[in-house]
């Protein structure tokens, strides 16, 4: 896991050293914005799609009632992509995922997307929960 230190720079800074970081096992890295015990089974099941498929990248695409479609986490993009290792700012890899649509499995996941932990009260709440 790498945890963002240097978070000033960008949510793109610890995509720099992703490969150095990755087990020789490894087949990909996975971006998770944050983790909740409610997390897991949706993370096995973009792993598990991501496994299962040949595209470089998988993430879930979260179906509203009303039919929106909204992208979330976690990210599984294969590893040894120079091109995640490029990225810069705080887009994190929204641009590059809009760059290369064929090359993403988008999971279907029913409901929204969980909500966005933003600090440590929010942590604990999710944990609670």
């Amino acid at each position: 896991m790498t945890i963002n230190p240097e978070y000033a720079l960008g949510r793109t800074r610890p995509f720099a050293s992703v490969s150095a970081r990755l087990t020789p096992r490894a087949v990909a890295a996975a971006i998770l914005l944050a983790i909740s015990p409610g997390d897991r089974p949706l993370i096995n099941a973009v792993a598990a799609a991501f496994l299962a498929g040949d595209l470089p990248v998988a993430r879930p695409v979260f179906v509203g009632a009303d039919g929106r479609r909204v992208p979330g986490h976690p990210v599984f993009l294969a590893r040894g992509s120079g091109e995640v290792e490029e990225l810069r700012g705080d887009e994190g890899a929204r641009s590059l995922l809009s760059a290369h649509p064929s090359a993403m499995h988008a999971v279907s996941m029913d409901g929204e997307p969980p909500g966005d932990i933003d600090n440590l009260g929010g942590l604990r709440e999710a944990c609670a929960s």
